[in-house]
């Protein structure tokens, strides 16, 4: 119709609100291709149609991610859950937590029923360690809002307080939902390993690597291999992490005490000298991060040494008996 008529404001003005209302309801319509037309149509009802209402505001608030239009918004309509719940996700982008938390409560508060509100609510709990708080906010959201990236959130949560039994379900309802969340496996073989479901930790440890490279995955795999005495198991993965992180003396560390309980006395000495020398070319933080893995590297590396003198010692008092016999016998 607008097309027909351009000078029509009547219609124009129910375009505007239209769109507005499309913008309030599908964020996903905001995209890289109709940004700049949104931008253009929504200052110009801005500018031109008199003084803007609060809904108005909001959308060009989504379009444009300016805060000022959101609060803006909230003095205009402070009974407006809407315009404090994208306040409060803005303030959440920004990390001003706090801000964020308090415009979340109110949006919850004016609109208890809307599960995002709880979900934005929960990220903020979770960002500021109030894992009780956002425990409560998440299984609120998660009733109405049962996605792979709110159980993962909620795991996240029971993970802070360490409720590793709660951690678990709500972890792999996360993975169900959303099997390609980073980090849920990570996670997930934590809460497996808390309770004591060896193998399940592992599987998850190895599809925290394969699935996402997760260095941080792969080395509690590594750990969980030499805490089961699984030492060839342990001795791959280390090698692999040293390959790819050359500044950490961690692996080396590991491969020395793998090595030394696969009596590969080569093996163990060469990499706990590695790992000194690695830690001891870090910086100040780093060596205080180090300080008691370095110490019981070289505690083990004076062991080892004292292993090995005592081996050559004998092989050569061996070989030395060896050849008092051959001269008696000449």
């Amino acid at each position: 119709a607008l097309d027909g008529d351009r000078g029509n404001k009547a219609w124009k003005a129910e375009l505007v609100r239209a769109t507005v209302e499309q913008i309030l309801e599908e964020p996903a319509v905001v995209t890289g291709n109709n940004v700049l037309i949104l931008q253009s149509e929504l200052a110009d009802a801005l500018v031109n149609g008199g003084e803007p209402d609060a809904r108005l505001l909001l959308a060009f608030g989504r379009v444009l991610q300016f805060r000022a239009r959101y609060e803006e918004a909230v003095r205009k309509q402070p009974d407006l859950a809407m315009a404090h719940l994208l306040l409060g996700d803005n303030l959440l982008k920004a990390d001003q937590f706090d801000g964020a938390a308090a415009s979340l409560a109110k949006a919850a508060e004016l609109d208890p029923k809307n599960h995002l509100t709880w979900f934005a609510l929960g990220q903020v709990r979770l960002r500021q360690e109030k894992y009780t708080e956002a425990i409560e906010a998440l299984e609120t959201a998660v009733v109405g809002h049962r996605t792979g990236n709110v159980f993962f959130a909620l795991g996240r949560a029971y993970v802070g307080k360490e409720d590793w039994e709660k951690a678990e379900p709500a972890l792999e309802q996360a993975l169900g939902l959303g099997p390609n969340l980073t980090g849920v496996h990570k996670l997930l073989g934590d809460a497996y390993a808390n309770n004591q479901r060896i193998q399940l930790a592992i599987g998850a440890y190895k599809l925290s690597w394969t699935r996402a490279s997760d260095m941080e995955g792969y080395r509690r795999l590594g750990r969980i291999y030499s805490q089961m005495r699984m030492h060839n198991e342990a001795l791959k993965v280390w090698s692999d992490i040293q390959a790819l992180d050359l500044n950490d003396p961690e692996p080396h560390c590991q491969m020395g005490t793998n090595g030394e309980n696969l009596s590969d006395l080569a093996l163990a000495k060469a990499a706990y000298e590695r790992c000194l020398k690695i830690a001891g070319a870090g910086d100040a933080k780093s060596k205080e991060k180090w300080g008691t893995m370095v110490q019981q590297a070289r505690l083990r590396l004076a062991e080892v040494d004292k292993v090995i003198a005592k081996v050559k010692a004998e092989q050569e008092k061996e070989e030395g008996g060896k050849g008092k016999g051959k001269k008696r016998g000449g």
